[in-house]
This record gives C-alpha cells, structure tokens and sequence, in this order.
C-alpha cells in the first residue's frame, strides 16, 4: 500500500523511495533522527498551536467534523 507522505517523497527525492523500499525489505536499517535544534522545535509547536485553531474554528462552522488520530500513521508497515 502506499500513502500519500509515500508519494509526496518519491515526487521530492527518488533517492528517499529507495531507501524507505530498503528498509521495508528489510535490507537497510532506518535513519535515525537528529536531534530537534530549538528553531524545529518552535517551529512545530507553532503549527500544531494553528491546526488546533483552525480545527476549533472548523467545529464552530460545522456541524460535524471528523479527526484522525495522530498515530494513525505509525501502524501503516
């Protein structure tokens, strides 16, 4: 199966398909993360503070609104 974050990346790097192919396969060990500089950090807690915002603004404008977890995507493999 393939998601759509699957597609952004082989549109953004062919290079970052073959290595997530690798991994799947079990040939290559996943890339470990660096550490968070305070910038990224910043940087995400102001986009999660502006989804929640907009996401309140949608509930108040409608009568239903559906979320997804957000570890919805971990179990994907």
């Amino acid at each position: 199966m393939v998601s759509p974050t699957d597609l952004l990346a082989f549109l953004g790097c062919n290079h970052l398909t073959f290595l997530d192919l690798q991994f799947t396969l079990g040939k290559e060990n996943k890339l470990t993360k660096s550490a968070t500089s305070a910038a990224e950090q910043l940087l995400s807690e102001l986009g999660y503070e502006h989804e929640k915002k907009y996401l309140d603004k949608l509930k108040k404008e409608f009568a239903r609104v559906v979320e997804i977890p957000k570890n919805s995507q971990q179990n994907r493999l």
